[in-house]
């Protein structure tokens, strides 16, 4: 009986207690009774044992399979009563593996459950843990998928890659491989692998979505984005770009703009980035175009994340650009406010990084350093990621004077040497620290930086000097 309460923790009700105990419900309340005498078991409802000790000599009583065998049947005893999902996947966890798709099922409900109330990361153990049940073979692609999405949300993007690589080489069908390409594509973008993301989008193109017009359509978006985050030579890009936009017209009607798809706007809002960094449009044109993306809610769901995130993350910077600053603020703050909801540390901590950026040239240097504060505490040492989080609060702490401070987050952070350019924004870090030389009489190292920025980006046709600031 002692057994069964230290197996079911909170789910530990006489009739549960009962069950798994193979008991009545009249006996069992006997036998409680009489643990509760002998101060084992702490009277009320759920039943706990009295000190985490004693119930951990009383849990470790019998061999882990056993254990696992009791917790599975805890599991049945939950779903029998409809308890959530992830009261289920708490027990489902401590089973040994047995190639039973039932628990394989249960692990998947409730990861989907921490999902939905923005969880990736018990989501992700809960995956992970899925995957060495095992799935039936044709399972695990859509399970390692899931494993791979939740991963990059929270914010472990190598890991993630790896899962949804493997997911990618499973998949069967042109659809399928499609939505794992964007999704993988987009996540190697952002870990400064480019080269790899436009490879794996030019695959599965090949492979059979040439048949498919919307589908190659939306592969070739994927592959110009790709280059143009990795700030690849512009003339790569740019044809492939204003093909696939020709109806992101600026001059569209106000009710049009109103009704526009999650494409469109998606579109509307690259172009507009791809503008302010190649300075092929006035800065009225890229603010309209960012405009008109940024119009209306921005789609919720994660099944929208991507899109969601490329709105936020093209046409608030196209904006600030073109001086929108308020209306580039205002964007970002939704677009966080929607990552935080959904649990999305590793998008939560790029749109931080945007708006602390555009906050500092806002004047607002409180709301910068706190944004980079945030961002850079989410960001690992070893994360692609960190030199821009670093840049970003260099900036507000040079601006307020606090220029050992800097020096100390560089150091820290081994930030002091060569850091490559792997992606377009990346150019923020060299910026920084360049302005940082400047503060610390250091001209030849602040012209050093503030070269390699401006070589990076206008070699590759980025020649907006309002893009480089």
């Amino acid at each position: 009986m002692a057994r069964a309460v230290a197996v079911l923790g909170p789910d530990a009700t006489l009739w549960h207690v009962a069950s798994l105990a193979d008991l009545s419900e009249t006996r069992a309340a006997l036998a409680i009774d009489a643990l509760i005498d002998e101060g084992i078991l702490a009277a009320g409802q759920p039943l706990t044992v009295t000190h985490p000790l004693i119930r951990t000599a009383i849990y470790l009583d019998t061999d882990s399979t056993q254990r696992g065998l009791a917790h599975k049947r805890a599991a049945w005893l939950l779903q029998a009563g409809n308890a959530p999902a992830e009261r289920l996947g708490t027990h489902l966890l401590n089973c040994e593996p047995a190639n039973d798709q039932w628990v394989v099922a249960g692990l998947r409900a409730a990861a989907s459950e921490a999902l939905t109330r923005g969880a990736p990361e018990p989501a992700t153990v809960l995956l992970e843990r899925a995957l060495t049940e095992p799935p039936t073979a044709q399972a695990r692609s859509g399970l390692l998928l899931e494993a791979g999405l939740a991963l990059g949300m929270a914010n472990r993007p190598d890991r993630a890659a790896t899962v949804m690589r493997e997911a990618l080489d499973l998949t069967t069908g042109p659809s399928a491989q499609a939505e794992i390409a964007l999704s993988l594509g987009a996540l190697m973008t952002m870990l400064g692998r480019g080269d790899e993301a436009v490879a794996i989008l030019e695959r599965v193109r090949s492979s059979g979505s040439r048949d498919d017009p919307d589908l190659s359509r939306r592969l070739l978006a994927g592959i110009a984005l790709a280059d143009l985050l990795a700030g690849q030579p512009v003339e790569s890009w740019l044809d492939r770009l204003d093909r696939l936009t020709s109806r992101a017209s600026a001059g569209e009607t106000e009710q049009r703009v109103a009704r526009a798809t999650t494409e469109e706007r998606v579109a509307r809002a690259t172009v507009a980035f791809a503008a302010a960094a190649v300075a092929d449009r006035t800065a009225a044109q890229v603010a309209q175009l960012a405009g008109q993306a940024a119009t209306g809610p921005l789609p919720a769901g994660r099944q929208h994340a991507r899109d969601r995130f490329i709105i936020v993350s093209f046409a608030g910077p196209a904006l600030a650009i073109a001086d929108r600053l308020d209306l580039a603020l205002a964007l970002f703050a939704a677009g966080i406010e929607a990552a935080q909801r959904d649990g999305d540390a590793a998008e939560f901590a790029y749109l931080s990084i945007l708006r602390s950026h555009t906050a500092l040239y806002a004047g607002r240097l409180l709301d910068a350093e706190a944004d980079a504060r945030i961002a850079l505490d989410i960001h690992t040492d070893h994360d692609g990621q960190t030199p821009l989080a670093v840049a970003v609060l260099i900036d507000a702490l040079v601006d307020k004077g606090a220029i050992d401070d800097a020096q100390a987050l560089l150091t820290s952070r081994q930030l002091d040497g060569p850091v490559p350019l792997n992606m377009l924004t990346a150019h923020f870090f060299h910026v920084a620290r360049g302005r940082l030389r400047l503060r610390q009489h250091r001209p030849p190292d602040a012209l050093t930086d503030l070269r390699s920025c401006g070589d990076s980006l206008t070699t590759s046709g980025y020649t907006n000097p309002g893009f480089a600031h």
